[in-house]
């Protein structure tokens, strides 16, 4: 393991976000509150995303039926990334690691449903 990744992994992802994205940060903060934002962090590279909305996690799942997970989290990504590092989205390998993190914004409340 680098120096650096021992580094990385010292700090959490609210450090780092913070150290990385600063005063934007407290406006996307306030801008969707009371929701909380979500921040995807791959070898120091990062996203912030925005909250999940019913639109997209409607297409989400249409995709995730017919065209697979990747295409799914691209979609995703591209329509939530605030702001951040372009090779997270862009770039293969730290692509699939963000794919794999994604699994974790998406899950929803749970709830359950029963016929009466």
């Amino acid at each position: 393991m680098t120096d650096e990744r021992k580094i990385i992994e010292a700090k959490s992802l609210e450090e780092m976000a913070n150290e990385k994205f600063g005063e934007q940060l407290k406006k996307w903060k306030a801008q969707y509150e009371p929701k909380p934002l979500s921040v995807i962090e791959v070898e120091g590279k990062m996203i912030v995303l925005k909250p999940m909305t019913p639109a997209v996690m409607s297409q989400y799942s249409i995709l995730m039926a017919g065209e697979g997970m990747a295409e799914a989290t691209r979609y995703a990504l591209n329509e939530l990334t605030l702001g951040g590092d372009a090779e997270v989205i862009d770039d293969d390998d730290y692509f699939m690691a963000a794919m794999m993190q994604f699994a974790t914004v998406v899950e929803i409340k749970k709830g359950r449903a029963s016929k009466l």
